[in-house]
């Protein structure tokens, strides 16, 4: 169903990056997944031997658009093309008050640290929002600048989160805002992108 296509996928350190990367793998598509920490592959991959030659995995600090833009320029170098993108990395943890939690905050990869309990707070806020709606938005540009070039058929997939929703999310304030915000980014990119690439969104509930 997608031989031939070559996909980014990001945050296929674990979970639901991890899920996606193999479904569109077993369509036959190339996946590139990336995250933070280095992986040697995107996990899972090693228990199919017949998808090694069609997936890869690479470091990429989705905070620094540069970092994006080496990425996504090593992609279209070594593959020729990018047909797909799906923004899946991001995540948060409930709390209004990151001093309460510095233990649950430290599970996310890439959170702020501080000794001082406001700088935590104030840096973790924008950290969720930065990683939950900045980053994707900076990689769709990027990948848009590909896609455009190329035939007309060029997919990007936004991750969202029931937490988007319009009614609000408590205790998940700054993760909710960036959701809605993606919500609404996807629309608009929708539009404005839309004679050369489509542009959607998925709303996942708890994983």
């Amino acid at each position: 169903m997608l031989d031939g296509k070559i996909a980014i996928v990001t945050g296929t350190s674990r979970g639901v990056g991890v899920g996606i990367a193999h479904e569109l793998l077993r369509a036959g598509a190339t996946v590139i997944g990336c995250s933070r920490s280095p992986l040697e592959a995107i996990p899972g991959v090693a228990d199919h031997p017949e998808w090694g030659p069609r997936s890869a995995q690479r470091v990429c600090d989705q905070g620094d658009y540069r970092a994006i833009d080496a990425m996504v320029a090593e992609v279209v170098e070594t593959y020729g093309r990018v047909d797909i993108l799906v923004n899946n990395a991001g995540g948060t943890v409930p709390t209004p008050h990151v001093e309460d939690v510095p233990a649950l905050v430290s599970r996310i990869q890439g959170a702020p640290a501080s000794d001082d309990d406001l700088e935590r707070t104030m840096l973790f806020h924008a950290f969720a929002i930065q990683m939950n709606l900045i980053s994707p938005l900076w990689f769709a540009i990027r990948v848009y600048r590909q896609m455009r070039d190329q035939d007309g058929t060029g997919c990007i997939i936004n991750v969202s989160s029931g937490a988007g929703h319009p009614a609000g999310s408590p205790t998940l304030v700054s993760y909710g805002a960036a959701k809605s915000g993606l919500n609404h980014l996807t629309r608009s990119l929708a539009e404005e992108w839309g004679p050369h690439a489509r542009v959607n969104c998925v709303a996942l509930g708890p994983t």
